[in-house]
């Protein structure tokens, strides 16, 4: 399992505090060994010294997420207000929202490399569970315009009812490690959902073989 030394100092009753300096310990140390510093290589220059660093942004989102706090300005006031002295150049809301969407696309380096810490990369069983995402209700499709691509009209079997959204999918270890989230149409079904994303690994060269996949339906 992940053992890190930030992680060894926490007890029980650890305070959020605590999880900030975890959480930032481990993507930072990921950080330097995969770009020798707290940000991506930049084209144009590079970061300033009392610049917010990419390394605190993926931290307060990934906290922000354990923490389920679904509005990002709201957990913003929250970090200014009782947290200010662990982000001392937290940037306005506006560009930290543009920031946060371009570290987004490190998250699946930063997962397969969790598994690879804990050891469940070499796991062979995956669990994978799908559930209808709703984007807004049906009445209101005509004034919406379509934040997410693919989103459709679809029917949840377990409710009875229609909805207007997508079908994600969520791949699990045997230990309830995340391996992969997707996004599909709201339409599809498990089986299709399945295909779907086998042929999406197919194209991106990743290899399953080996793997035992267990899933509800899809058999």
């Amino acid at each position: 399992m992940l053992v890190h030394p930030a992680v060894l100092s926490l007890s029980h009753n650890f305070s959020r505090e605590d999880l900030f300096l975890v959480v930032y310990c481990l993507v930072d140390e990921w950080m330097h060994q995969r770009y020798g510093a707290s940000n991506q290589p930049r084209r144009r220059r590079g970061p300033r010294t009392d610049e917010f660093a990419e390394s605190e942004v993926l931290t307060l989102v990934l906290v922000g997420e354990l923490c389920q706090l679904k509005r990002e300005r709201a957990w913003l006031r929250q970090v200014r207000a009782s947290y200010g002295g662990l982000f001392a150049h937290l940037p306005e809301d506006s560009r930290f929202a543009r920031r946060a969407q371009a570290v987004r696309s490190l998250l699946p380096a930063l997962r397969a490399s969790i598994l690879c810490w804990a050891g469940e990369d070499v796991q062979p069983l995956r669990i994978l569970d799908s559930f209808p995402m709703p984007l807004c209700a049906c009445y209101r499709i005509r004034q919406s315009s379509l934040p997410i691509s693919g989103s459709s009209f679809a029917y949840n079997s377990s409710k009875c009812s229609y909805y207007f959204g997508l079908h994600p999918g969520l791949l699990l270890t045997e230990h309830s490690y995340i391996d992969d989230l997707f996004l599909a149409p709201g339409y599809l079904a498990d089986v299709d959902l399945l295909t779907a994303y086998l042929d999406e690994c197919i194209e991106e060269g990743r290899h399953l073989r080996g793997q035992e996949w267990i899933g509800e339906r899809v058999l």
